[in-house]
Parts: C-alpha cells; structure tokens; sequence
C-alpha cells in the first residue's frame, strides 16, 4: 500500500516498546545512485510513504512553504519589478544558505571546489524529489482517506473501533 516502509517499520517498533541495540559490527551495504535522475526518483518514492501516512512531513512541508515563498515572490515579479529582487534572494537564502555548511564540508573532504557546486545540486535534487513525491502521494491520500488510514492503523496494528477493511 505503500512503496517504502522503513519509516513505518521504525515508528512502529517505537510503539511497540521494543529494546534496541546499537550492532557496532553491523555491514550495510548500499548502493549510491548515479545519475541525477535516478536519485531524483529514488528521493520521490522515500517522500511517497510520507505523502500517503503523514507522519514525519515537518522538513518536507518546510521545503514546500520555501518553494511556494520563492514562486509567489517571483510572479508578484510581473506586478512590481523589484519582486524579481525578492525572489532570487529568497532562492538564495532558501536554497542556498540552508545548504552552505554541508557543502561546505564536502568540498573541504574532497579538496575541491566543484565539489562544492555538486553537492549543492545534489540537495536541490533530494528537495525536488521529495516535493514531488510528498505532493502527489498526499493527493493520492486525499482521494482515498478512509482507506490509508485503515491501512496505517492495520499496519501500525492500532485499529480503532469501527475502522473497515478497504476492499
């Protein structure tokens, strides 16, 4: 019911009380996307569980207030000029600033400067992909509310009184 459940999972163990360790030796093994595009879809499907449960949207929702700041400050741009003005310091503060100190990082392990413009790209990327997903999996979930909200109490096993099985 939805693509990626590892955020489920998580919440759901913390509900259950269960003691977690931490595994020092523990192996992950995970594979770096390697193109734009595809981290772009990657980041799209991760943001359709939040879309579709709601749970844990606090920093999506942020990127999605900046982005529509940004727009709306750029079409007032056709009313007043200096809006223009407005809007690219916006993107700039928005989108730039809130990024500089980890990509700063990066630059700095990597020892180079075009290091720096990757990684800021990378994030807008992540951003994008997240909005994307996050906003179409909420319409997703407008539509059907009855039925994902059963599903998320079936799942998080904290049905209530009268919720139905979707058919």
């Amino acid at each position: 019911w939805t693509p990626v459940d590892d955020n489920l999972f998580n919440i759901k163990i913390r509900r259950m009380n269960v003691v977690r360790a931490h595994a020092a030796n523990a192996v992950v093994h995970w594979r770096p996307r390697q193109t734009f595009g595809s981290l772009y879809r990657q980041f799209k499907v991760y943001a359709s569980t939040t879309g579709h449960t709601q749970l844990d949207a606090g920093a999506t929702r942020y990127n999605l207030r900046n982005m529509a700041i940004c727009t709306g400050l750029f079409a007032f741009g056709f009313l007043h000029p200096a809006m223009w003005l407005a809007s690219v310091a916006a993107i700039i503060y928005f989108f730039v600033y809130n990024y500089h100190a980890r990509c700063r990082k990066v630059a700095a392990q990597c020892n180079s400067s075009t290091a720096y413009l990757l990684a800021l790209l990378v994030h807008w990327v992540v951003v994008a992909g997240d909005a994307a997903g996050y906003v179409r999996a909420s319409w997703q979930r407008f539509r059907r509310r009855q039925w994902y909200r059963v599903m998320l109490n079936q799942y998080l096993d904290t049905e209530r009184p009268g919720d139905a099985v979707p058919a």
